[in-house]
């Protein structure tokens, strides 16, 4: 049965994953993500129903047009691959329940978010804000682990967004540079209303961290000019999802880490 509900959450994730390939285009050119129907952007013909079937579409056609042989991004099939993984997981770790569904849900959304940001540096408001509200009312009934109680979200909501743009505001009167994105700051405010205040600082301080690491070695490439900034969304976007897949063990090995290093 596990592997069955396993099988059903890989499926719907593929799915979503192609879908989140038209959010990633479309979201960013303020255009409608349900019309006109899936199209290639250079002969704007219509792409057949087989063609959008998640990885083996873009197999089949070798990653062209069908109709114009322009090349089609492996972000396409690495997305839908991703979306697959990540509501496999979810579905794996709740099963295939309400709570189940919401952990694949926001983890899928982060993925949306995180292309997004990586192509194009933003994080949509059309994205962040639904985010935030739909948080907060999946939080006004008691689900237990990983979901915060409501007050809790919405503290998460004022204290994680709202304390994080005041330090950002007097960051830049001190030193006159932007330390952060906005659209960071509303990411943060969604990961309030979805886990709650609690684990706002270990996950802010965990994709510091990662950010860190990888940030530094794309600064290695940069100044040999093969790489371009690398933004803080989907170092924020990997720790949020963390914590909605284990909680707070991983809470507890941050602290514990902290505290002997």
């Amino acid at each position: 049965m596990a592997s069955l509900e396993i099988s059903f959450g890989l499926l719907f994730g593929l799915i979503f994953g192609s879908f989140t390939n038209v959010c990633v285009h479309r979201i960013p050119r303020q255009e409608s993500i349900a019309f006109p129907p899936s199209h290639c952007p250079k002969c704007k013909h219509s792409i057949a129903w087989y063609h959008n079937i998640p990885l083996f579409g873009w197999l089949w056609l070798r990653g062209r047009c069908a109709h114009c042989q322009v090349k089609i991004s492996i972000r396409y099939p690495i997305m839908e691959l991703l979306g697959g993984l990540i509501a496999a997981i979810g579905v794996g770790l709740f099963g295939l329940t309400y709570e189940g569904a919401l952990v694949a849900l926001f983890g899928l959304t982060l993925l949306t978010l995180s292309a997004i940001d990586l192509e194009h540096m933003i994080l949509p408001d059309r994205i962040t804000y639904p985010g935030i509200i739909l948080g907060l009312l999946i939080n006004l009934f008691p689900l237990g682990e990983p979901f915060p109680v409501f007050w809790d979200a919405l503290l998460g909501v004022v204290g994680g967004g709202g304390g994080l743009w005041l330090l950002i505001v007097v960051y830049q009167k001190i030193t006159g540079r932007l330390a952060m994105g906005l659209g960071d700051v509303k990411l943060l405010a969604m990961f309030g209303a979805w886990l709650g205040w609690q684990p706002l600082f270990p996950l802010l301080f965990l994709a510091s961290v990662m950010g860190v690491i990888v940030g530094g070695g794309w600064l290695m490439l940069a100044k040999k000019g093969g790489a371009s900034p690398i933004p803080f969304g989907p170092f924020l976007a990997f720790s949020g999802w963390l914590h909605l897949l284990w909680g707070d063990a991983w809470l507890l090995w941050i602290r514990q880490w902290i505290l002997v290093g």
